[in-house]
């Protein structure tokens, strides 16, 4: 009985602690070149995660799980570690170099033993059909059906609903090149989001894309474990999971 109730303890403690709400911005600039950063955060830095994309620039981006940041080893400290790991060139290693004589080339051993020498193969299976199978994506007839979109769009619908928006702000200047496209767009606009357009404004004379776009608002792990739980044993994300697993199951095995 008591190991029951501790059980049962310890799934209502972490039941409280996934319902405790996530909360998250994203920021969009409609310009040039485009940006987008965001940031979400659960439980103070329990879980806190922040990016900063700039189009033709890599990802900024910052991690902490547990309230530890995670390091990331960026691109020049690999490149410095892998520069620091080669062996310098002295005076001493070209001396011996010398007089060891130069290498021994591919053409050396022809002249000297050409029977022994093995031919080089031309490699002809490149445009074989088994390579072309090889090639193709072999996820397509799992992914590109109509059972697997429906049940993305659900679960992407459910994930939107559950966003919980608190605060949407459109502002800025946009124009499409076309008065009548231009028009069409800022009726939508206008129609949907009628109260975060106070300082949005519209170009019908010329193309400029001057446009921000900031959301914030909040989500809870509880029901987000829910909608991925729901999503996960799907049929087609099941057959997905089969496929994938007896995959893995015949590269360890053979």
């Amino acid at each position: 009985m008591g190991i029951l109730v501790i059980a049962v303890l310890v799934a209502l403690v972490l039941l409280i602690v996934l319902c405790l709400p996530m909360s998250y911005t994203l920021t969009v600039y409609i310009q040039s070149p485009f940006r987008c950063c965001g940031m979400i955060h659960w439980f103070d830095r329990a879980f806190y995660y922040d990016w900063d994309f700039t189009w033709g620039h890599p990802i900024k981006s910052t991690n902490y799980i547990g309230w530890k940041k995670q390091n990331k080893h960026s691109q020049s400290s690999l490149q410095e570690d892998t520069n620091s790991a080669a062996t310098p060139v002295t005076p001493e290693g070209i001396a011996a170099l010398k007089k060891d004589g130069p290498g021994v080339t591919y053409e050396d051993l022809q002249k000297e033993k050409p029977e022994q020498t093995p031919p080089v193969q031309q490699d002809t299976s490149a445009g074989s059909p088994n390579t072309e199978k090889k090639r193709q994506f072999p996820w397509r007839r799992y992914i590109l059906n109509r059972a697997f979109g429906n049940s993305l769009l659900e679960f992407l619908s459910r994930l939107l609903y559950h966003s919980h928006i608190r605060h949407l702000k459109l502002s800025g200047i946009l124009g499409l090149g076309q008065p009548h496209e231009t028009g069409i767009l800022a009726g939508i606009i206008y129609a949907l989001l009628s109260h975060s357009t106070n300082d949005l404004t519209f170009n019908f004379l010329a193309e400029e894309y001057d446009c921000t776009v900031q959301a914030t608002g909040r989500m809870y792990p509880a029901v987000l474990l829910a909608y991925t739980t729901t999503f996960a044993v799907s049929q087609p994300v099941r057959s997905i999971l089969a496929y994938w697993y007896h995959t893995k199951r015949g590269i360890h095995h053979g």
